[in-house]
């Protein structure tokens, strides 16, 4: 059945004509603000940003070992942060990060001139 309306939607031509035409860019290695993700690297670069925006209440992250580490843990709970991780190898079940993700590379992106954290802080 899945077959069925697949084959039907790429051959009518009304789904073709309003169907979403992805934007071709192209190819742009990142700047990584950070060489290694570490635990320890993680929780200086959330003191910086807690210490512009404030707390959070939760923190919604993937599985990364720097997120999943006992030490985040209780930087986390020492700072009343409910800590929240996504379905591993299921980004899809992560779709609001996901989404904020691609918002800020295009926001980055933009951004011609600068630094990786001017970059950033400008965002």
């Amino acid at each position: 059945m899945d077959q069925d309306l697949e084959q039907t939607v790429k051959t009518c031509e009304a789904c073709q004509q309003h169907a979403k035409a992805p934007s071709h860019a192209p190819l742009h290695p990142w700047e990584w603000p950070v060489q290694t993700a570490t635990t320890q690297v993680t929780v200086e670069k959330l003191q910086v940003s807690f210490a512009v925006h404030g707390l959070p209440d939760v923190v919604l992250s993937n599985n990364g070992s720097c997120f999943t580490s006992s030490e985040f843990a209780k930087f986390c709970a020492a700072r009343g942060i409910v800590l929240i991780t996504s379905s591993p190898y299921h980004p899809s079940s992560n779709g609001l990060a996901e989404r904020a993700v691609q918002t800020l590379k295009q926001g980055l992106q933009k951004i011609d001139k600068g630094t990786i954290q001017e970059k950033l802080e400008t965002f």
